[in-house]
């Protein structure tokens, strides 16, 4: 009988796919709406002819690759890269770190890393780069150079930092319980720091609990995310392994213009 059904379920299936593809849809009127935007997409902005300074547009496009990352909404990043282009030829710190940082945004990781290597060779103290590598380097599985890249961070007003840093290195490559004291530690900073630094606190307790199957930590991680992107992904996550199904639908119902978020719900 479960056969039945299995092969019954198949040719259903079949039949959808290919009467979908048999039939395209194609919009018939220029007026014809096939998507409406989110609300919160970030709004246009027009790149000048004769651009302003770095300085001064700098910021804008710091804003828009934290939106890109926060909302997983590349619109942003497009718009991020179109006020970046015109400083092409700067090679100011400012200018390399924020062309490594829209790289690492779009996953151009050996770019990204060539890129801050080249500037570590002119400042080889500079934290933002020195943070931003070693995270690369952890994406591509080069723990040691990870480390060692943190502990190259010398400002003692970033120890938090540093600490941070280090951590997420030990949570890939030891045992969750030589690393949990220092997690504690961090999630106590996390009303003193940035909102993206303690975003970056939580998800590296929401990743050690999903890694150990820890459900106090998971809560703990997960009372203190915002609704970012990263953030719900990884409480959906968690869910989808346990089998909650319908806490994954009351979490995600109201984003379905993400398409990792809507994956996770479908």
């Amino acid at each position: 009988m479960n056969g039945r059904r299995l092969l019954m379920s198949c040719a259903i299936l079949w039949a959808l796919i290919d009467s979908s593809a048999a039939s395209p849809w194609r919009p018939t009127d220029a007026q014809q709406v096939i998507e409406r935007l989110p609300a919160h997409m970030p709004q246009p902005h027009t790149v000048p002819t004769r651009p302003v300074s770095l300085d001064a547009t700098a910021p804008q496009i710091q804003a828009l690759l934290e939106q890109a990352y926060v909302q997983g909404d590349p619109r942003a990043l497009g718009q991020a890269d179109a006020l970046l282009a015109p400083f092409a030829q700067d090679n100011s710190t400012q200018a390399q770190l924020l062309r490594a940082n829209m790289a690492q945004a779009d996953h151009q990781f050996d770019f990204s890393r060539r890129a801050l290597l080249r500037l570590l060779s002119q400042t080889p103290d500079q934290p933002d780069a020195l943070l931003m590598l070693s995270s690369i380097d952890l994406v591509q599985g080069r723990f040691q150079d990870a480390q060692r890249r943190c502990g190259q961070i010398k400002d003692l007003s970033l120890l938090p930092l540093r600490v941070a840093c280090v951590t997420q290195v030990d949570l890939m490559t030891r045992p969750l319980r030589d690393v949990a004291p220092r997690l504690a530690a961090l999630a106590h900073l996390t009303p003193t720091v940035t909102p993206s630094q303690a975003r970056w606190i939580g998800l590296m307790q929401a990743d050690a609990a999903q890694r150990s199957n820890n459900a106090a930590l998971a809560q703990q991680a997960f009372a203190q995310l915002d609704d970012s992107m990263p953030a719900l992904v990884a409480q959906a996550d968690w869910l989808l392994a346990h089998r909650q199904w319908q806490a994954v639908r009351d979490l995600l119902i109201s984003h379905t213009d993400n398409d990792s978020l809507l994956l996770r719900l479908t």
